[in-house]
């Protein structure tokens, strides 16, 4: 996963507690973080991801956490971003912080439906950055709930400022690459 991902976003590091599996207990899980508000699952991961990114070298110096923004009536509709439940589940657990700069304007379908190649092309997600540039050099740690095609992340990554200036690494839950 992290080689294809790499190549195409100069990403230092990706990292998932788990491998997406249909009608496993994990896709019940993420399930009932997204739709059926249980926001103690991202609690517990949140936790394991924070011994997971502590207990990796390479991650240590981390310092920002930037969960995947949902479109705002997304968010309404849900009550909640789960991966920014789940970002700051982990700045809790450590030394980090969430920062909430990136926004989405584009309201549409998520980036799971559709077909994969589909869904790779599309880099048109709405991502927006609304904040000051981040320091040169610094360490972010894109949170997401599931990685599919990385397409995401791409995404979210294209929307910063200085994104040539900046070191970039992710975690999920999950990821089906």
């Amino acid at each position: 996963m992290q080689a294809q991902l790499e190549f195409r976003m100069g990403l230092f590091s990706v990292q998932s507690l788990t491998f997406f599996r249909k009608k496993s207990i994990e896709q019940k899980s993420l399930h009932d973080l997204k739709y059926g508000g249980n926001t103690e699952v991202a609690q517990f991961f949140g936790a394991e991801l924070t011994r997971k990114i502590d207990t990796t070298y390479w991650l240590r110096d981390a310092t920002v956490l930037l969960p995947i923004p949902l479109h705002w009536k997304k968010e309404k509709k849900r009550g909640y971003n789960q991966a920014e439940i789940l970002a700051k589940a982990i700045a809790s657990n450590s030394h980090r912080v969430v920062c909430k700069q990136l926004t989405k304007q584009i309201e549409g379908k998520g980036i799971t439906k559709g077909k994969r190649y589909e869904r790779m092309r599309n880099q048109n997600l709405g991502f927006v950055w609304t904040g000051k540039e981040l320091p040169k050099g610094t360490h972010v740690l894109l949170v997401d709930d599931v990685i599919t095609t990385g397409a995401t992340l791409e995404a979210a990554i294209r929307a910063l400022p200085n994104a040539h200036e900046l070191k970039f690494s992710a975690v999920s839950i999950a990821h089906t690459l």
